[in-house]
């Protein structure tokens, strides 16, 4: 098989079970959003506290976690 016949029968495939690709689809969404929020609130987070330790002057020591 070459590519085109690939591509033509899984976007026949894709379109005969729409139910199916939406909630692939779907998945996939909620999953990548998921990890975006995981990783921007981490950072979020990261930067708060080291803001909060600035105001301390606690600016010279070192945490390891």
């Amino acid at each position: 098989m070459n590519y085109l016949e690939n591509l033509k029968s899984s976007l026949v495939s894709i379109f005969s079970h729409k139910f199916r690709s939406f909630l692939t689809l779907l998945g996939i969404l909620i999953g990548v959003i998921s990890v975006i929020t995981m990783f921007s609130s981490v950072t979020g987070l990261q930067l708060f506290i080291n803001k909060q330790m600035e105001n301390l002057g606690f600016n010279n020591s070192i945490i390891i976690s």
